[in-house]
């Protein structure tokens, strides 16, 4: 069972603000109370690699996972030595409780490690540069369904690179969009010195789909034609099979053009399949018809190539169910029984 060590204090409201973290996993999970409250707020630089936030008027937790709570004076000098700071690059992936609302300023800057958060719909606020210099950062989950609150938005406007987000609810994934890169410049415009602002990518306005309280999917369809035009192939494929896996208020008109996408670049959906070892996503194109046996057999020998055993066993078994040649119906002619 892991020990934290928690430093925090309480906000107007009685509520916890939550200031640092100690522990030994870079996988880092916020709990949901200490010492009874529930933690609503993750507080400036709480995360980042800053020292000095012992000092003041802090108070000190120490709680195992499980909740249980005890006192510094119980808190061998022993177990204090196996505690670090989770903080800049000592963190891979977060875990926020559902009951926080705001993210302050500079929470996470520069966990330049840092690769996936997953938090609650319920963020309303997050400050600003909340995210700085989170380069890695490239996948969100958000845990209650897909009307996400302003929060989800700021998060996304803060970062301008690859996003993926996926939408849970109580039954599983409802929905998984790709926000792509997006890029901004300023050209001064002489003699009045006035600034224009180009941006170029189709992930600004992907971002845009994002509204305070729910996802606008077909909205978000809309911006593929023209990402067609200006984005990797790689990127396409997978924000065509993230709409084609989770359908969520998905149109015919949507679906035929991400289905076409697919079947005319179906040799990197499944390249990546196979890369990513999900054998699902291959069963799914067969049964929808958007595979050629030639593309099982490309996933068969990557499958092995890769040393992916069961992979390849499984696509064995694919091809045999979805393209095994149909047996010849055998015809007589009334002069066979002469």
């Amino acid at each position: 069972m892991m020990i934290y060590q928690y430093v925090w204090e309480y906000t107007k409201d009685g509520t916890i603000r939550l200031l640092r973290m100690y522990g030994q996993n870079a996988e880092v999970y916020v709990p949901e109370r200490i010492e009874g409250m529930p933690v609503t707020e993750i507080g400036a630089y709480c995360f980042a690699g800053r020292a000095g936030l012992l000092n003041g008027e802090k108070r000190i937790t120490y709680q195992k996972s499980s909740g249980e709570t005890f006192s510094p004076e119980d808190f061998s000098a022993e177990r204090a030595e196996n505690l670090r700071e989770l903080a800049g690059q000592a963190i891979l992936r977060v875990m926020l409780p559902d009951c926080v609302q705001k993210i302050e300023s500079y929470a996470f800057y520069r966990c330049t490690e840092l690769t996936q958060i997953s938090l609650g719909s319920a963020v309303r606020e997050v400050g600003g540069d909340a995210f700085m210099n989170c380069h890695k950062l490239h996948a969100m989950t958000v845990r209650g369904g897909c009307q996400p609150s302003g929060g989800i938005r700021q998060i996304l406007a803060q970062i301008s690179s690859d996003m993926e987000v996926t939408f849970t609810g109580k039954d599983g994934i409802k929905a998984r969009l790709l926000f792509p890169e997006y890029y901004e410049s300023y050209d001064e415009i002489a003699p009045a010195h006035l600034f224009g602002r180009n941006i170029e990518g189709e992930g600004f306005r992907a971002r845009q789909c994002v509204r305070e309280g729910a996802v606008d999917f077909a909205l978000y369809d809309t911006i593929f034609p023209k990402a067609c035009v200006e984005e990797q192939e790689s990127k396409l494929c997978r924000l065509a099979m993230n709409r084609l896996l989770y359908p969520l208020d998905l149109g015919m008109e949507a679906r035929e053009r991400y289905e076409d996408y697919v079947r005319n670049h179906a040799g990197t959906v499944c390249k990546a399949a196979v890369r990513e070892r999900t054998k699902e996503t291959i069963r799914f194109l067969c049964e929808r018809s958007l595979l050629t046996a030639e593309d099982i057999d490309r996933c068969i020998s990557l499958a092995t190539e890769l040393e992916w055993v069961e992979g390849a066993a499984e696509f064995v078994h694919v091809k045999e169910r979805f393209f095994a040649p149909k047996p010849v119906e055998e015809r007589y002619s009334f002069e066979d029984f002469l």
